[in-house]
């Protein structure tokens, strides 16, 4: 999984050189080792790729590895998406989050009910986000539900939900809380007729080609429906992730700020109603595709990296005072 690096990576440290930037679970240890063994033998395949707006780059080194210390390299394209390249081929994908992603991201095969718990709040979160904006009841799909309890809130609001995850043990969670959730992608939605709403909670950014996947979402729902996402904020990484290696991740094949996910939305019939740079975007399904519009946004997150980088106030007077007490010191 190695490559040549020409660059040093806009975020000083994140070099190629096998560090994590977290402690990692014993079985997790062992998901990194059968990804790197199934990569070595090719049953994982990992292809040069470029930006989801058409440029094949390079665009700017912004990391030499991830979480993991695994070699994935993150670039800034000058349209402001930060993509991986190489990265996993479309049929590895499925592969990796059948058999790998969730071993090595959580340090466990089966959804435990403490994660459960953790996904029905975070859908009473986005039920109350979304209120607004949606009738009384209908039809909800969540593609990439894990184990499907970002649901149970709109189950119970009355609405009829259906998931869809490749994760085939975390499903079994959800089914034995009588939720309606299908192994594979969203496309495997399709046969119960367009929906209200679509939401998708950090998964776009795991996908091969996010153009394509918001055009097949689009068209699971109804005409004016909602698509609710949300995904890692290129434009908070340092506020959100601490040691800033965590945001990066084998399977964040994109990264995007609210103005970039906009405007490939946009292209895809999608205009946004309300949104934050965490990010989390409502949009609303328009059929109407728009060509998207990207100035200044790689200038914006190259800005932002840079002066997150810098040594705070605090830290500079620490420096200072240590530096000073250096120099006081007596020779001998």
């Amino acid at each position: 999984m190695n490559s040549p690096l020409l660059q040093d990576p806009l975020i000083r440290g994140l070099v190629d050189d096998g560090t994590t930037g977290q402690v990692l679970k014993p079985a997790q240890i062992e998901a990194i080792r059968a990804l790197k063994a199934a990569v070595q033998k090719g049953e994982l395949r990992m292809e040069p790729r470029g930006c989801v707006c058409g440029k094949l780059g390079p665009g700017k080194l912004v990391a030499g590895r991830d979480r993991y210390g695994l070699s994935v390299q993150t670039y800034l394209c000058e349209c402001g998406i930060l993509y991986s390249s190489p990265r996993l081929d479309e049929s590895s994908l499925a592969l990796f989050y059948r058999d790998y992603y969730r071993p090595m991201y959580m340090g466990e095969a089966k959804a435990s009910d403490q994660f459960f718990e953790k996904q029905t709040r975070i859908g009473v979160g986005i039920l109350t986000r979304l209120k607004a904006h949606l009738p009384a009841k209908g039809t909800i799909y969540d593609v990439g539900c894990g184990a499907g309890g970002t649901l149970v809130a709109f189950s119970q609001a009355g609405w009829t939900v259906r998931g869809c995850d490749f994760g085939r043990d975390f499903l079994e969670k959800g089914r034995s809380h009588g939720l309606d959730l299908v192994e594979g992608d969203a496309g495997t939605l399709a046969t119960y007729g367009p929906a209200d709403v679509l939401m998708a909670n950090h998964v776009l950014e795991h996908t091969h080609d996010p153009k394509a996947t918001l055009q097949l979402w689009a068209s699971l729902v109804k005409d004016g429906g909602i698509v609710y996402l949300e995904v890692p904020g290129a434009l908070r990484m340092f506020e959100k992730f601490r040691p800033v290696a965590r945001y990066f991740h084998l399977g964040h094949t994109f990264h995007f700020t609210l103005h970039s996910l906009a405007n490939l939305a946009s292209e895809c019939g999608l205009e946004l109603v309300e949104g934050h740079e965490r990010v989390w975007a409502i949009f609303r399904k328009t059929g109407q595709p728009k060509p998207g519009t990207y100035p200044g946004v790689a200038a914006q997150v190259e800005a932002y990296i840079q002066r997150s980088q810098r040594p705070t106030a605090a830290l500079r007077r620490k420096l200072a005072r240590i530096a000073r007490q250096t120099l006081k010191r007596p020779e001998g």
